[in-house]
């Protein structure tokens, strides 16, 4: 990536020793959390004092590039989490887990300087939102890395609230990437003011997934706010369903006992044919 200016986002008035051949204005120093995005900043090119933290938002005029960048990516994860977890995004670190993929490059500061962005997800005072202007979006909010297994459903909500009409699917695959998100576990849905989106993961194998929000919002949708998302095991899909036509018959004689009549079930909970079952108890 080849970089032709940059501004990076401190708040207060700080000044800064930046390498040579480049061009940058210091702004925004917030005594908030840190963040990770796609350029980093050496250290020793500020001074900041240590009741401040650096927000580290870093807007870049880009020469050249090969794919869409992400507008921020993460840290690695230690190791991939359990299917039972759940954020409402009150917490930075939980943010900080999450990919954005800014996939029609278009993203741009909501004012001059400001660290805030138009076309983009936006993190600030612990609230998460999507902000649509003059664009159709094709941005992604991808999840941690998740250990999944084949044979078992997952179930994901994403909780959300939005005063105009906003439009999204939500897409899983094994890498945190556009291309890698290959299954369509919910397809485009619009919706206006408190929506949950509900979607069914069915991985075809063991191994790791990422789950992502794909916002596809038409131009003037302004805010989109994601309050929650949640993930859970649900039972393998092989289970049996429930059984039928239940019928109870006391005893004839009061005695404390009864005979129960059912008829098992022939289908599994996706809906196939119970092929193994060998007896009801």
């Amino acid at each position: 990536m080849k970089l032709k200016t940059a501004t990076f986002c401190v708040f207060g008035a700080l000044l800064c020793a930046l390498p040579a051949g480049s061009q940058g204005v210091l702004h925004d120093v917030l005594p908030v959390q840190n963040s990770t995005y796609a350029a980093a900043l050496p250290s020793s090119d500020f001074k900041i004092p240590s009741s401040h933290r650096v927000n580290a938002h870093v807007h870049e005029a880009v020469t050249s590039l090969s794919t869409p960048p992400a507008v921020r990516k993460v840290p690695a994860q230690a190791s991939p989490l359990s299917p039972q977890w759940s954020t409402d995004f009150t917490k930075q670190a939980d943010f900080d887990l999450f990919t954005v993929i800014d996939a029609n490059n278009d993203a741009s500061p909501m004012t001059p300087g400001s660290s805030l962005l138009k076309e983009a997800w936006n993190y600030s005072y612990n609230k998460l939102y999507f902000y649509s202007d003059k664009n159709t979006a094709d941005d992604y909010l991808v999840s941690p890395a998740f250990n999944l297994k084949a044979g078992h459903s997952y179930k994901v909500k994403y909780k959300i609230n939005c005063f105009r009409p906003h439009k999204a699917e939500v897409k899983f695959g094994t890498a945190a990437t556009v291309a890698g998100l290959t299954e369509t576990a919910l397809a485009e849905q619009t919706f206006k003011g408190k929506t949950t989106l509900e979607a069914t993961l069915n991985p075809a194998a063991d191994g790791v997934y990422y789950v992502a929000l794909h916002c596809l919002s038409e131009k003037a949708g302004y805010n989109m706010y994601l309050e929650n998302f949640s993930i859970e095991g649900m039972t393998s899909p092989k289970v049996p369903n429930t059984v039928q036509d239940i019928v109870v018959t006391p005893d004839a004689s009061a005695a404390l006992k009864a005979t129960i009549a059912f008829t098992a079930p022939s289908l599994a909970q996706d809906n196939t044919a119970l092929t193994d079952r060998k007896s009801v108890v």
